[in-house]
């Protein structure tokens, strides 16, 4: 054979290679739970969303994050075809963002609660009885409808009365979480759970300080003490349960998978 027949060869394989990443890279259109079984699905690391991709999506190619919008600029952009959040922050994102939406099919609901180090009897007590006032009195139900049914983003968080001294009530937080953990333009920490830890710390009437992280570090800040509690859309689960102690729920939300919206362009 002549050199220019490998050579027309080589250069009929190298455009087939060249067709064949450029599918691969191509987004995997997800328009029901079932396209998603192979796909590339986001999950920020140390979540219960990790735990629900593993169960549903064996077979999937799960890519991990620190932070829910480092997932989100990878979905944007086309790196990857999904991702497992909670519908709280997957809804946030999609007022912001049209070419994105959330599959109508819930991947499981859950309940939120405050996390405290295990064996602290006392600041557990405190936070369950907490609960129990303030879903007795309708201050829960209030605080709902004032954070997550918001449509303006003009949120209005009440004034505490906390001291300016003692033994501060350290709360740890991943603030990344519109409406439900997140900073404000003052670099303050607030939100539902931001409210609660102040309306928390008033009970207790002690100052409180916000430690904000990465989700997967809360557990261990926690454990070794860096923080007394966790107040940032936690929720209870058997292997969590071993390493720290939980409240009585005072939230519950579903996971949910994001997803573009099809024939959206990846930019």
């Amino acid at each position: 054979m002549t050199s220019s027949f490998f050579r027309i060869l080589l250069l009929t394989l190298l455009s087939l290679s060249t067709m064949m990443s450029g599918c691969s890279e191509r987004p995997h259109a997800i328009e029901k739970m079932d396209d998603a079984r192979y796909a590339k699905i986001g999950i920020m690391t140390g979540t219960t969303g990790e735990i629900i991709a593993k169960n549903r999506f064996p077979q999937a190619d799960l890519k991990h994050f620190d932070d829910v919008m480092d997932a989100f600029m990878a979905l944007k952009s086309g790196k990857i075809d999904g991702i497992v959040t909670t519908y709280l922050t997957a809804n946030q994102l999609c007022k912001k963002n049209a070419d994105v939406h959330f599959l109508s099919e819930d991947l499981i609901r859950e309940s939120v609660s405050v996390a405290v180090r295990k064996g602290n009897t006392e600041l557990l007590q405190a936070a369950d009885a907490l609960i129990d006032e303030l879903n007795a009195d309708g201050t829960i139900a209030e605080m709902r409808k004032r954070w997550y049914d918001n449509t303006t983003g003009d949120y209005q968080e009440p004034e505490y009365a906390l001291p300016d001294s003692g033994e501060p009530l350290k709360i740890g937080v991943s603030a990344t979480r519109e409406p439900m953990s997140f900073v404000d333009k003052n670099g303050r920490v607030t939100g539902f759970d931001g409210e609660l830890a102040r309306r928390f710390a008033a009970k207790l009437n002690r100052p409180v300080t916000f430690h904000d992280m990465k989700f997967m570090a809360l557990i261990p800040a926690l454990e070794s003490g860096k923080v007394d509690a966790v107040i940032t859309g936690i929720s209870e689960t058997d292997e969590r349960k071993k390493r720290v102690d939980f409240s009585k729920p005072y939230f519950y939300m579903a996971q949910v998978l994001l997803v573009k919206k099809a024939g959206s362009t990846s930019h």
